[in-house]
């Protein structure tokens, strides 16, 4: 039997997008657009994203809010200053999944990205000792012992902007107010020695 691609006993097959995917055609299983929708407030904002582009580029991935962006800031990447009638300057010029970044706004705004949903598995964060700045790449809200399982025997406190903190205390657990993570939030997690965090593909 032929498959889709035209060779006998091949395993190409059609995908969702009715498309021959596998096999010898070259292609990948499809995969839908997701669409990141942050609601931004006037001044600080924390901010991860779990969709990407080829480009992501901080001029294509904050088009959306142009209007009312102040100033982007990271932790190890530098900064970026809005100017009207010039565009960005300075030298955080990429935005990464794996991190979060502070977003001063003028007025309220909605960042509005979309792209192909990341792979958490496939986008490890290396985590160094002490505060990292952390985003968060699942597609769906995960309890904090599920999302951070993989490195919480080496942490030590986690803060978000607005949904409060936890700390971590062997033999116990977590214990705070910060009981899930969820998408488009960002995160600063301390931790008491280097780990990789790769958060589970759920």
């Amino acid at each position: 039997v032929d498959d889709c691609y035209g060779e006998c006993g091949g395993d190409a097959y059609v995908d969702d997008c009715n498309e021959c995917v596998g096999g010898n055609t070259g292609e990948d299983e499809c995969v839908s657009t997701v669409d990141n929708v942050v609601d931004l407030a006037t001044n600080w904002n924390w901010v991860s994203l779990n969709v990407y582009q080829d480009d992501m580029s901080i001029q294509n991935v904050l088009s959306t809010i142009e209007d009312n962006v102040i100033f982007v800031k990271s932790q190890l990447d530098g900064t970026a200053t809005w100017y009207d009638g010039f565009g960005w300057y300075g030298a955080l010029d990429e935005i990464k999944n794996t991190t979060m970044y502070y977003v001063q706004m003028a007025a309220p705004d909605q960042l509005v990205f979309s792209g192909t949903p990341v792979v958490p598995s496939e986008t490890p964060i290396p985590l160094a000792t002490n505060w990292n700045w952390i985003g968060y790449t699942p597609q769906v809200a995960l309890p904090i012992e599920v999302a951070l399982g993989g490195v919480q025997e080496s942490a030590i406190f986690i803060k978000s902007q607005l949904d409060g903190t936890a700390t971590w205390y062997d033999g116990f657990g977590w214990y705070g107010a910060l009981d899930v993570l969820a998408p488009m939030k960002g995160y600063q997690l301390q931790m008491a020695e280097p780990a990789m965090l790769i958060y589970p593909d759920i």
